[in-house]
This record gives structure tokens, sequence and C-alpha cells, in this order.
């Protein structure tokens, strides 16, 4: 036992567990400030298969038992397929078992748990520890405590026999889903949103105390969604867990809400059957839809001559995307008379967007200029910001890994690559802007290990937009949701408010709609908004989704989503 680090437990029933785990755990082994404990239940002598189905009948009838039977059937099914295909691999991986070493504990102790039934289950899923098994786990001088893979619901002495209890996961969002399986009823009700929360246990079912909360887009698939949200959750308990170590201080607790649902369990075979035929019409509609009439979303963009508040978007002229093509994510600057819309433009044979610009004229036409910037990875989201007298570009270029910077040498064609401001970062949607003598950086950033970008919103600050050095906010995410953490531009009242323009992600959708955020309070310390509006795709006819505004110049421009052939 070595003074000064902080010691961690960890409960598990065996060192097999999955990679979210294994990586959480040998992650938080290096960390110089910390020491780690294994505290082994002993589950060797469990019943035999068929006697844990007899009991498993027993306890919850044979009907109830059917739909377990099936619910493991499909879902052996679905993650066998969804293993054969490469573009899933990353999701199907996180279910293969990972042995820890043993050596990366300081010690072990070995822990014989009790088991008794609940009045909901009546299955044998509350934990005890007797009193020679907690002064054994005492004895270690335990700090904190992290639920690995040790199965059922905590109670008694074990959640209070470290200094700070005992730290776990919840894949699911707790206000509304406590239970299980982890993230199928978000699919079965349609949720745009997949949570997660970061709790210190008590003796009830996933009503801890939560001191970090997470949502991500729902994914359309039980083994997709599954796996998701354990990749993006993971790096979130090995910050405060690393942080805590650090400084002696986790996270403060969230405001706990009325639950006012049940408890889910493992779904009912009609539920199970319901889930089977919509994702069968789900691919159908996909496969008919996509490759036989080749009808897909695409986006394209439009402008209108008006202030943003007063813009009548019914009323804009819409810039006809080319064959095989898409525009989006629209920005507008004026220099010398000329106006000028800078937009992503994706090729749909290279898989990859290019920046273009398309000048506006009085009298409402425009010309398109293709490929004003081009490189090897995706460009998109071309955010404009003047700086001395010049005027700067910030396109999204997450493949690159780099939040990259361009100056403007000859408007409004000409443009130079200077250096990255941030490296070693999965960003998207970065804006930057002035506001109390300090620029400001809003960038959507993916966890550690993934591409998902459509929930995190993290804010940094500098004293000049062109430095490559930018702190971190404390409070980083300040948001963490589907439903409105996703820049989508970035606007300006005559007084100078700043709004923040969110998208708005829907089931098995991207860009259904966008919202528009003051943001009443920017410092060092806190960041608020404060919601203005929501704008619906009503503006034309046959659209399902707008997800992108801005103005400058009397010159509002945005996007907008239609499902179209292509060519």
């Amino acid at each position: 036992m070595e003074l000064g680090k902080t010691r961690l437990g960890i409960l598990m029933d065996r060192l097999e567990c999955e990679p979210y785990l294994f990586d959480t755990i040998t992650n938080l082994a290096e960390d110089p400030n910390l020491e780690l404990y294994l505290l082994q239940n002993n589950t060797k002598g469990s019943e035999p298969l068929i006697q844990k189905i007899a009991n498993r009948i027993r306890d919850d009838g044979i009907f109830r038992f059917i739909d377990l039977a099936l619910f493991i059937l499909i879902t052996s099914v679905e993650r066998k397929i969804i293993g054969s295909i490469a573009t899933f691999n990353e999701f199907s991986e996180q279910f293969i078992e990972k042995r820890l070493d043993a050596k990366i504990f300081a010690g072990t102790v070995l822990l014989t748990p009790l088991y008794s039934k609940t009045k909901i289950t009546k299955r044998n899923i509350l934990v005890l520890y007797s009193d020679a098994d907690i002064e054994k786990i005492h004895a270690l001088e335990l700090d904190l405590i992290l639920r690995g893979n040790g199965t059922g619901i905590y109670q008694g002495k074990i959640l209070s026999v470290s200094k700070r209890g005992v730290i776990s996961f919840h894949h699911g969002d707790n206000r509304w889903n406590r239970g299980g399986p982890p993230g199928f009823w978000e699919i079965y009700f349609k949720k745009p949103d997949t949570g997660f929360v970061i709790q210190i246990l008590n003796e009830k079912i996933d009503d801890g105390d939560v001191i970090f909360r997470g949502e991500v887009a729902t994914q359309v698939l039980y083994t997709l969604n599954f796996g998701h949200i354990l990749r993006v959750a993971r790096p979130f308990m090995e910050r405060i867990i690393k942080d805590y170590a650090a400084t002696g201080t986790l996270p403060a607790t969230l405001p706990k809400t009325p639950y006012s649902n049940t408890v889910h369990k493992v779904p009912k075979l009609t539920e199970t059957l319901t889930y089977v035929a919509r994702t069968a019409t789900m691919f159908t509609a996909f496969i008919l839809t996509r490759k036989v009439l080749r009808i897909i979303p695409r986006w394209s963009v439009a402008f209108v001559r008006s202030d943003w508040k007063t813009a009548n978007l019914s009323k804009a002229i819409v810039v006809k995307s080319p064959p095989g093509r898409f525009l989006a994510d629209p920005f507008v600057a004026t220099i010398n008379n000329q106006t000028v819309i800078f937009v992503e433009d994706y090729n749909y044979s290279t898989k990859r967007g290019t920046i273009s610009a398309i000048p506006i004229f009085p009298d409402g036409s425009y010309n398109i200029v293709a490929d004003v910037i081009t490189e090897k990875f995706h460009l998109s989201f071309p955010y404009l910001f003047e700086f001395g007298g010049t005027l700067y570009m910030i396109p999204e270029s997450y493949q690159a890994k780099a939040i990259r910077l361009y100056k403007c040498v000859r408007f409004p064609y000409q443009w130079e690559y200077l250096y990255d401001i941030m490296q070693d970062v999965v960003a998207a949607d970065t804006v930057v802007f002035e506001h109390s003598d300090k620029w400001w950086m809003l960038t959507n950033i993916a966890p550690d290990g993934t591409t998902e970008l459509g929930s995190q919103l993290c804010v940094f600050s500098a004293t000049s937009p062109l430095r490559k050095e930018w702190q971190p906010h404390p409070k980083n995410p300040i948001c963490f949701s589907p439903e409105f953490g996703r820049n989508g531009g970035v606007l300006r009242d005559a007084d100078g408010t700043i709004f923040r323009v969110r998208q708005k992600q829907g089931f098995n959708q991207y860009g259904m709609m966008f919202s528009i955020a003051e943001i009443t309070r920017l410092d060092t310390e806190c960041y608020e908004e404060e919601f203005y509006c929501e704008v619906e795709p009503k503006f034309f006819p046959g659209l399902i989704g707008t997800h992108h505004m801005y103005s400058a110049g009397g010159i509002t421009v945005f996007d907008f989503l239609k499902e179209e052939n292509t060519r």
C-alpha cells in the first residue's frame, strides 16, 4: 500500500470483461496517482446451466423464460450479422471480452456475495456481504470503489465501506429508463437520444446520486446502440476517477427528478417480435428507396435578403445542387460590394466534401464556383470570421484530426492553409467569436476513441483567434445531448447579443430541425444559454430536415433536406 496514492477498489465477478471496462481499468492502472485493488466475487461453484434454467422458470414462469430465450436468440443473431459487416466492426468489437491482467492490482480480496430476491423480479439479484468480508475491504482503506462487472443491486455496508462509496455506470437515462436491457428501449420507443449516467450507488435500482450525465443519438439497431453507448461513455468514468485521484474531488451531484416509469425488464415476446418486424421493414424500405429508386436525403442551401430575425424563409432563393452533389452548411461574407456564400460541396462519387463559393447578385441570380478549398480529406461547415482586417475560415476537418485555419488571400477564390489551431482532436462545426475581451471557440468534440460528433459541445478561450493554444473551459463538456449539443451556426443581434444555432437530431434522422438559443453568460467559470426559438422544416414543400443558419450583411443563409434522386 503506497502512501499518497488514491486507493481504488474494483468489484469484479471475473477478470474477463467487455472492452469498455477492460480499457477503463487498464488505463486507470497506469495513472501514477492511483493504486488498484481487486475485489473478486467468488462465483465458483455456481449452479449448473440446467439448474439455472429450472430456477428461472420456477421464479419467473415459463412465459417470461420464453421472452428471455427469444431475446437472447435475436440478440445473438443480430450480433453475428453485425460482426460480419466491416463497417460495423467498431460496434461489434465492444462485445468481445478481454481478460484483465491480475498483475495490475496491488492486492486482491476474495469475497463471497450473499444473494436475495427482489419483490419486482423474484430473482436473486440483491447483493450483501458478510461482516467478515466488509472488514477485509475496510482494511484496505479504500477511497472509492468502482463497480466493474460485479452484478446485482448492492445493499448494506458495501456502499459505505470506502470513503466516497461505490461509483458505477448506468447505460441509460435514469430519468426515464431504469433496469434494462441497456440500449434497447430507446429504439423500441423511437427515442432520438440514448443516455448514460455515472452515479454513486445507493440501495435503489439505478437511482444513485448522478455526478455525470450524457446523451448520444440513438442508433437503429440494438447491437449498434448498445455498443455505441459503451464506447462513448467509457472515457468519462476514467476522467472522473483520474480527476478525483489528482484533486480529491468528485463532481457535484446533479438534481433528481421524480421517476414516473416502471423499471424496464427484458422485452416480452410480442415486444421483441415488434422490434424484429420494424427492423425488417426499415431495411426493406432502405433497399427499395436507396438502392432501387436511388432516392436519398439530399441537402440544399438558400438565401434571403433579410436579417435573421425578420427572415421569411419561404421567400428565400434556392441554390440548385449540381447533379451528383449536395450543398450544405452555408456562410456568407460581403467584401468590396461582392457577396459570396461559402458551402460544403459534397460529391456522392468521391464521398468527400470540398468548400465551394457561390457569388450572389442583386437580381437574385448566382454562380457556383466549385472547389475553392480542397483537401485529401472531407471538408464542410466553412465558418468565416474577420480579424485585423483579414478574412479567415475554419472549415470542419474532423478526418484530419485537427481544427485547421485558412486565410483568404484573394476574395473569394484564393485561400491559404496556415496551420492547425488545435491538433489531435476529432472536432466538427467549430465557431469562434470575440466576447468580453476574449476570443471563444465553441466546437463539437468526439469522446476519446470515437467519432461521435452529434452531442458533446466544448468551449475554449484565447487572447486571439489565431493562437495555437486554447484554454479548455472548466465545465467542458458544457452540453452533452443530440437535442441541442451540435452547432449549426452562430448569429449576432444588432446590439451584439450572440445566439447559437443548435441542431436537433431525430430518431434515425440527422438534422431534423434546429433551435436558436441566446448565450446569456460566457466567461471562464460559466456558460449559460437560453432557448429563443425553434425552426422546423416547413418553409418549403416536402422537407424532412434543416440544421443550419447564418446571417451577415443583411443576408441570411440556411440549408434544408429533401428526399430526392441525386441525378
